[in-house]
């Protein structure tokens, strides 16, 4: 009897391992891991940190080159006018891809106004990122880094986001995902543009 129960304990532990296997071998375990970070965002507990008023650094070097999507080189600093949203993330990163509809849907309601979207694939190739916007639907910018990054903007965590006023000071620094859809930080971009 107990031979038969380690038969049946090895048997499960085995198409457990082929399942996992088949799942990172496929790929497929990017997107449920991103499901499940999705469905966590939904709850609401992972808000970015915003606080009126906070400065986290004095005024950025915004002298960073970037490629379009459509092959145009950007410097950064063209954008001096406007507040931005830079997010730095890659087609490989399942909490990357768990925020991005919440990133979505924020550009939808403000990004048209004085505020810029920068999101920055950390993909070798721009053209995977490209692939992964179209096929979710995304409309929002992405832009591939050409140069080194001023240390405030270094970060090794991906995600991770920056909003960054028309006076190039970060207010708020976001390391790791967070749900950028919900009215509180609509508000916090809206009361910034106000300002500037």
């Amino acid at each position: 009897m107990e031979k038969k129960e380690n038969k049946k304990e090895a048997l499960k532990w085995l198409a457990i391992i082929v399942i996992l296997g088949f799942l990172i071998v496929t790929g497929l375990h990017k997107p449920i891991i991103a499901g499940a970070q999705k469905l966590i965002l939904s709850t609401g507990f992972i808000q970015p940190d915003i606080t009126e008023g906070k400065i986290v650094t004095n005024a950025v070097d915004l002298n960073i080159l970037l490629v379009s999507e459509s092959g145009d080189k950007i410097n950064l600093k063209n954008f001096s006018e406007k507040a931005l949203f830079i997010n730095f993330w890659a087609t490989w990163c399942p909490p990357c891809r768990a925020e991005m509809p919440g990133i979505q849907t924020l550009f939808e309601k403000v990004g048209k106004e004085n505020i810029k979207f920068v999101m920055i694939t950390s993909d070798r190739d721009f053209n995977t990122a490209i692939a992964y916007k179209k096929k979710n639907g995304f409309t929002f910018p992405i832009y591939q880094l050409q140069s080194q990054l001023p240390m405030e903007l270094d970060s090794q965590i991906l995600p991770s986001t920056y909003v960054i006023n028309s006076n190039r000071q970060i207010v708020t620094k976001e390391q790791g995902m967070a749900q950028y859809d919900s009215a509180k930080f609509e508000s916090f971009i809206r009361r910034l543009i106000a300002n500037q």
